[in-house]
């Protein structure tokens, strides 16, 4: 199978980070339900892309944690002949920074694949073959479910109001209530 998996928020977890840049640069108090996207621009306005052109040319989204027990299921993934690819809105230049640095934390993806505004994640991920996508943000799996793509939420703050009937891990050691 081919895996797609988000940036923020499933392959690391860039929450801490992005309230400390929000209120040291714009005096904006970001809690963890606000840190996805949709949210933060709601909160920010446009304020919310240039923190985020900020931090991915400064450097500071290398030093993103690693979200817990993403080597283990990659490991496993990898030994069982599923190809994964980081799936993200960044510039390409800086997810493969990003890419480099889970690599240097021993997380090893096949590549990535980059999706926009006008080429919506699900549209990408169906473009890639994308067989299951993780992603932290509501919208995202729902979009890939109507499109014929399998998904699965990736439990964060930022999504504990989504609708209930929406597929959902709680950490990648959930992973076995989905045979994976």
């Amino acid at each position: 199978m081919k895996f797609g998996l988000d940036w923020h928020g499933v392959l690391v977890d860039p929450d801490d980070l992005t309230i400390r840049v929000a209120k040291r640069l714009y005096g904006v108090d970001l809690k963890p339900q606000d840190c996805t996207t949709s949210k933060a621009e709601r909160i920010m306005g446009k304020r919310y892309s240039d923190m985020v052109k900020f931090i991915e040319f400064s450097g500071l989204m290398r030093g993103y944690p690693i979200t817990p027990g993403l080597k283990d299921a990659v490991d496993s993934w990898k030994r069982d002949g599923h190809l994964l690819y980081a799936i993200s809105t960044l510039n390409p230049r800086c997810i493969d920074s990003a890419l480099q640095s889970l690599k240097e934390g021993g997380v090893i993806l096949n590549g990535r694949w980059i999706c926009s505004k006008s080429v919506p994640k699900h549209l990408a991920a169906k473009q890639a073959g994308i067989d299951l996508l993780f992603d932290d943000d509501p919208s995202n799996v729902r979009n890939a479910l109507d499109a014929g793509i399998d998904a699965l939420l990736f439990d964060r703050p930022c999504n504990r109001d989504a609708d209930p009937s929406l597929p959902r891990i709680y950490g990648w050691a959930d992973l076995k209530r989905y045979g994976l």
